[in-house]
């Protein structure tokens, strides 16, 4: 029997118990909650149930039954496993998946500490893209000095190009070390 730490379910309104939220809460398990899904639709066009997507994120690892055990009173009959905690957290809004009915990120509900941050981290084809366009920015406005592209980023909420200084901080002071030293001159430069 597979065990995984992270797991997922569908509550359905109509069905679960009216405190059902407050029941996971009990849990003390990271848990995110998608906002209501009432816009989603079958292959043919035919509007599905609205439902609520569940993720649990757990400490240690777990059977389905042993989850399955711990939700059960909120009429919950399946729980699928999660290997990627990320994707699935994104697909609480469907934010990787533009075919679907689009939900609000701010609408995703965290429980016991469950860090919605990554929802919002940059994939790695953002960070690769935000890299390119610093550095294009760097070379077009001859900027010699890392304090100059945080606070140009800071100053004009470019979060993506901020977290990108923030995690590659050696790199890019590299390249300004060397730009000062005579290396490749920015083009304005």
């Amino acid at each position: 029997m597979e065990r995984l730490r992270n797991y997922a379910f569908i509550v359905y309104p109509e069905s679960a118990p009216d405190n059902w939220v407050t029941s996971i809460e009990g849990l003390h398990v990271p848990t995110a909650i998608s906002p209501v899904h009432d816009s989603d639709v079958t292959e043919d066009g035919t509007p599905k149930k609205p439902h609520y997507h569940v993720l649990m994120a757990f400490s240690g690892k777990k059977s389905a039954t042993q989850v399955l055990d711990m939700v059960g009173d909120l009429n919950v009959s399946h729980v699928e496993p999660v290997h990627d905690l990320r994707a699935y957290a994104r697909y609480l809004a469907h934010m990787d998946d533009p075919q679907k009915a689009q939900y609000r990120p701010e609408d995703i509900k965290s429980l016991s500490g469950f860090d919605i941050g990554i929802l919002t981290a940059p994939t790695a084809a953002q960070r690769a893209q935000a890299r390119n366009e610093v550095l294009a920015w760097i070379e077009e406005y001859g900027i010699t000095e890392y304090a100059d592209l945080v606070f140009y980023c800071f100053n004009n909420e470019n979060w993506l190009w901020l977290d990108y200084c923030e995690t590659h901080t050696i790199f890019l002071r590299g390249v300004f070390d060397s730009i000062r030293h005579g290396g490749a001159m920015p083009k304005s430069g």
